[in-house]
């Protein structure tokens, strides 16, 4: 995963006009934003309390995802995705 964090990470400063970071300023980086993917993915996996459906979660978060107060919160530019 660290190779594709690079890889985005990279793209996203010459996007910006921005000099690309030194080699162990980017290698801080890239270590840290995948540790923030691992503990986001593994907070998404774990299960619901009690004995709750194998799809609630996923029925929960879509839920969320669809909410008129979290869709007028978003940016403009990401109406026509959805």
């Amino acid at each position: 995963m660290s190779v594709f964090v690079r890889d985005e990470m990279i793209w996203w400063f010459t996007q910006q006009h921005r000099s690309v970071l030194g080699e162990q300023q980017l290698r801080e980086k890239v270590q840290h934003n995948s540790d923030l993917i691992i503990k986001k993915t593994a907070s998404l996996a774990q299960p619901g309390t009690g004995t709750l459906p194998a799809n609630q979660t996923v029925i929960d978060l879509i839920s969320k995802a669809s909410n008129p107060v979290n869709l007028a919160q978003l940016d403009h530019l990401w109406m026509p995705y959805l």
